[in-house]
């Protein structure tokens, strides 16, 4: 005999899924308060909460049901939630939905039945979409995003972005560190969409933060998770290891972006008593320097010139048994030459040029400077 699970039952387990098969979506559910709402027609979310009609969520298969969650994840991801306004409701959260809808499909989601689709829509902004939609257009929505509550201050607004983009930081980390982000298509559009748009500096020491207290205590569950009935280990404080800084001098990097950088190192080494190894390279390593809090501030030399490659930099990681808690390389991405293999320690690209045209790395997180 098949048991039916209760709507709150099913909503907890959809997301208990989601962590484990698909942990970019899963880390983000967990920010929102499940709320039970009769009065809506299928769920929706406002960047606080997941409301969910119960009778709605009865019916649905649970791997639609684990779709829809993903689905209203995606909005906030993308931050439609404070995007639309004074747009048309119900409009905008069409395009929303044509603009989520085959990225999710592609990820491999189940969605529910009536899901928005449309082939001439993929790879397009919800604001590009929201032109294209014509006025009479009635279908609805699967599910419905709404603005943030409240009446907030446009101040309050960007804290918001910046807040969700920080956690789409974090999210993809984590997703990539464990061989789980999504399809190429999906990491295209957040990190290279969404990730542009935060401030590169708080990512980078979000991923600092991140590197550097890597050890989780189930002994001390995450507080943050426990009113939800949700039981997740917390971050622990370790002794810092060595945090290496790979710069790329083949001459695409000029000196005011290195100015930049000097004082985001001497930053790493305000807020984290450590040893920094930096690293000089363009087709091959070039200088070497460590510093420590005693060097402050910091005034970085470029030594090189020629080609670019990124192989060296972690040739010579390995080689001298830095064992870094994370690297940090600096570059223009214009170079195509990576190591066969990912290094056991996260690694972060912080990209001068934008959209760069080169394929993206085949591990690590890219932001933009």
């Amino acid at each position: 005999m098949t048991m039916t699970l209760p709507p709150a039952k099913k909503m907890t387990r959809a997301r208990a899924a989601l962590i484990c098969d698909q942990p970019f979506f899963g880390s983000l559910a967990l920010r929102l308060n499940i709320v039970e709402d009769k009065a809506a027609d299928t769920a929706w979310t406002d960047g606080v909460s997941f409301g969910y009609n119960p009778g709605y969520v009865a019916d649905l298969p649970m791997g639609q049901l684990v779709g829809l969650v993903a689905h209203e994840v995606m909005h906030l991801a993308l931050c439609h939630h404070t995007r639309q306004g004074s747009r048309d409701g119900h409009k905008w959260n069409q395009a929303g939905d044509y603009a989520i809808n085959q990225l999710l499909l592609d990820s491999g989601f189940e969605l529910p039945d009536k899901a928005l689709l449309e082939e001439r829509y993929k790879g397009k902004s919800a604001e590009s979409i929201y032109g294209l939609l014509g006025d009479g257009n009635d279908q609805d929505p699967m599910g419905e995003v709404r603005p943030m509550p409240g009446k907030p201050t446009p101040a309050e607004t960007k804290l918001e972005e910046q807040t969700w983009k920080i956690a789409v930081t974090q999210a993809t980390q984590m997703a990539k560190a464990m061989g789980k982000l999504p399809g190429k298509g999906f990491e295209r559009t957040i990190v290279q969409s969404i990730m542009p748009k935060i401030n590169w500096r708080s990512a980078l020491r979000d991923f600092m933060d991140q590197a550097t207290r890597s050890d989780y205590c189930w002994m001390r569950p995450n507080p943050r998770y426990i009113a939800q009935g949700v039981y997740l280990p917390s971050l622990s404080s370790k002794d810092i290891g060595t945090i290496a800084v790979a710069i790329d001098t083949s001459g695409s990097v000029s000196e005011g972006q290195l100015e930049q950088f000097s004082a985001e190192v001497s930053a790493m080494l305000e807020e984290f008593n450590t040893t920094v190894e930096v690293i000089y390279v363009d087709s091959k390593v070039q200088g070497q320097e460590v510093f420590t809090q005693a060097d402050l501030p910091l005034a970085l030399k470029l030594k090189g010139g020629g080609g670019t490659d990124f192989r060296p930099a972690f040739d010579l990681v390995e080689t001298q048994g830095i064992s870094p808690c994370c690297l940090v390389y600096l570059t223009d991405m214009c170079c195509d030459r990576f190591p066969d293999q990912a290094p056991e320690y996260p690694v972060l690209w912080v990209n001068t040029e934008g959209d760069y045209g080169w394929k993206d790395p085949p591990f690590g997180l890219v932001i933009n400077m």
